[in-house]
């Protein structure tokens, strides 16, 4: 039900300018249709059916049969949105689980050694999108 306190909008009225930047209203009303085409390319594609679970760039571009970069480009604009999240998870090295504690607990998977130890770096880093 709607508040009936708040003034209805007038939807035909024509927004103010601003003397600095005139074409304000017409950057916001090309950005709504910038973010509508997102969101419809996606629905078409089936972008967000393939993230039902986490998939990186490259493997939902292999999905679709496009360009990696034009998949990630897509999904930062949806992540902008809010519309997708970014899940990544956080690997962390640590010669002391203690003061790795407080990262632990916020879901990073914690490595117990340091960073010599080379087979442990190859463990920890396998598969990982950035380091």
């Amino acid at each position: 039900m709607r508040d009936r306190t708040s003034p209805v909008p007038d939807l035909a009225a024509v927004p103010a300018l601003s003397p600095a930047n005139p074409l304000t209203f017409l950057d916001n009303a090309l950005t709504g249709v910038r973010q509508y085409h997102a969101v419809m390319a996606a629905l078409d594609l089936g972008l967000f059916e393939i993230f039902r679970e986490p998939k990186s760039g490259p493997v939902c571009a292999q999905v679709l049969g496009c360009r990696p970069e034009i998949v990630t480009l897509l999904c930062d604009g949806l992540v902008t949105l809010g519309l997708l999240e970014k899940g990544h998870t956080v690997r962390i090295i640590s010669r002391s689980p203690d003061k790795a504690r407080e990262l632990v607990s916020k879901g990073a998977r914690l490595f117990e050694g340091d960073l010599y130890d080379v087979e442990l770096l190859k463990r920890a880093f396998s598969r990982a999108d950035a380091v």
